[in-house]
């Protein structure tokens, strides 16, 4: 009995060092992102926390059409913590990769893989540049609270192998974990499929034991996905239902194995994808058949967390994040399977081989993410620019009048650096109708003036009185500038406008009265 007592407390400590040695090298590896200031859609969830700061009644409301309040609320921690010190934000950030890195090496040992190799996942996981988006964008803090979750239930799921039982503790840990998962991301919905496997292996392979806790949450993922299509309408389409989208599969699973690069958005199907897909097929079909949890669960999100875009006609790191951790426990599941196999001579060079792969794996994801690393440093230096042309501007913004915001620069930033990418490929988003084609021109200058008495929000033309006036402010290829006198008609002139092709937004800064809520010209 203290023999297996000072087994289980010394595998404690070298889970713990792991977890202290992803942190650290997390931290080592993504130091310059502390430089770095926010880019995209960050400011847009920094104006909405900064809202919401004011307004309880949006903690639980959608931005635009997308519901993640679980992202506001840390922007929120974000604000009363920070302000708007970018180098805070990307704090916060950095710490939710570290702590999905060690919910990843957690779950890695509760599927039954060594102290060592949960380490190596955990480690070659979280310098990925199939992850590192993850680890720079605020924005998209939802992909690694996902990532963080579902491992979480992997962790909480009672196992026969170890004659657990279903406790009160457990349940309960289970539906907080499933309310969290819905206030994440809609991609939460592919839950029930996810613990059908996790509980397949961890309940003794029995299927139809794990069809009744699938169909309970599916219960909730059905009404979900109803009332979310019924309450957030979803405009605009993100998906392409052809079958050229699902040819990011197959170079996905080419890229995770170092035979092609990852493609952002122009998919063909090479004899390399065709390759990879075979021998992960094979690797899947090794783990099934010897029972592996740690395969059988690894390939399940692997393919799983796809399913939600796997019609969306692009392939951002974030949506290969999650796939990659699957793809490294379906790796270290059929590893640990055939070595218990091995003859005894071929032990040692096996396992010098296996090593030679996992440095070689982690010198090279290391490489390839401080080059995407040097790609964000001039996405981030673009919006510098930006904001600094803002900031020359903000002290003349009028408080409760309109202001027409008149993009008269054809600056593409995005476009010229997605040209000359020194990483993997990456899908920028540029905004049209808005400065440098860079940031929501009301979160920019909500973001810039920083105070927490008013909110600057960008307006639809709906929301112009008619006859209205305002102020007009052109954006210049290096600077902005006020039209010198107000204009009457507003909302005709921006129809106008629009009609003759020019890029326009309508932004407004109101203070706010003693309820929070924004106050215009004549209110009391």
């Amino acid at each position: 009995m203290n023999e297996r007592f000072a087994s289980w407390r010394a595998q404690r400590w070298v889970v713990a060092a792991g977890i202290g040695l992803a942190a650290c090298v997390i931290v080592l590896v993504y130091l310059p992102v502390f430089g770095f200031q926010l880019t995209g859609d960050d400011y847009q969830m920094a104006q909405f926390a900064h809202e919401t700061l004011h307004n309880a009644r949006l903690l639980l409301a959608p931005l635009g059409q997308f519901f993640r309040p679980l992202t506001n609320w840390s922007f929120m921690l974000d604000r009363l913590l920070w302000g708007t010190h970018p180098a805070g934000s990307h704090a916060t950030t950095l710490l939710i990769h570290i702590v999905a890195a060690a919910l990843l090496l957690l779950g890695a040992r509760r599927l039954s893989l060594s102290p060592l190799a949960a380490t190596v996942i955990a480690l070659l996981w979280s310098v990925a540049p199939f992850t590192d988006e993850n680890a720079v964008s605020a924005a998209i803090r939802h992909q690694n609270f996902l990532l963080i979750f579902w491992m979480a239930l992997v962790l909480v799921w009672p196992s026969t192998e170890r004659s657990e039982r279903w406790t009160a503790w457990r349940q309960a840990g289970v539906a907080v974990l499933v309310v969290a998962l819905l206030l994440t991301k809609e991609s939460w919905v592919v839950t029930p499929a996810l613990v059908f496997v996790i509980d397949l292996a961890a309940g003794g392979w029995r299927w139809k034991k794990s069809l009744k806790p699938a169909a309970i949450l599916a219960v909730p993922a059905v009404m979900y996905t109803v009332l979310r299509f019924l309450l957030i309408p979803t405009t605009g389409g993100y998906f392409s239902f052809s079958w050229h989208p699902l040819l990011k599969v197959p170079n996905m699973l080419a890229s995770f194995l170092w035979m092609e690069e990852l493609a952002p958005m122009a998919f063909r199907l090479h004899w390399t994808g065709v390759l990879a897909s075979c021998a992960v097929g094979a690797l899947m079909a090794i783990g099934w058949r010897n029972r592996s949890r740690a395969a059988v669960v690894g390939s399940a999100f692997l393919f799983i967390p796809l399913l939600p875009t796997l019609f969306v006609p692009f392939q951002p790191q974030r949506y290969t994040a999650i796939p990659y951790a699957g793809f490294l426990l379906l790796i270290a599941g059929v590893a640990n399977e055939m070595s218990g196999r091995l003859p005894e001579r071929a032990v040692r060079p096996v396992t010098a081989v296996i090593v030679c792969v996992v440095v070689l794996t982690g010198a090279a994801s290391i490489r390839t993410t401080r080059a995407d690393l040097a790609d964000w440093r001039r996405v981030s230096d673009a919006h510098a620019r930006l904001l600094a042309e803002a900031e020359a501007v903000t002290p003349t913004l009028p408080l409760r009048e309109p202001v027409l915001v008149v993009r008269m620069e054809s600056n593409t930033p995005l476009a010229n650096i997605a040209r000359h990418l020194l990483g993997v490929g990456k899908p920028f988003f540029v905004r049209g109708s808005d400065p440098d084609g860079l940031i929501d021109a009301g979160a920019l200058f909500d973001w810039v003036l920083d105070r927490d008495d008013v909110i600057v929000r960008r307006l639809t033309l709906d929301e112009v009185p008619t006859g209205a006036q305002g102020r007009v402010l052109f954006h210049l290829p290096d600077r902005f500038r006020w039209l010198g006198h107000p204009v009457s008609k507003l909302k005709e002139r921006v129809r106008s406008m629009r009609a003759r092709g020019i890029r326009v937004r309508i932004i407004e800064a109101f203070p706010l009265d003693p309820a929070g809520q924004p106050a215009r010209k004549g209110s009391s």
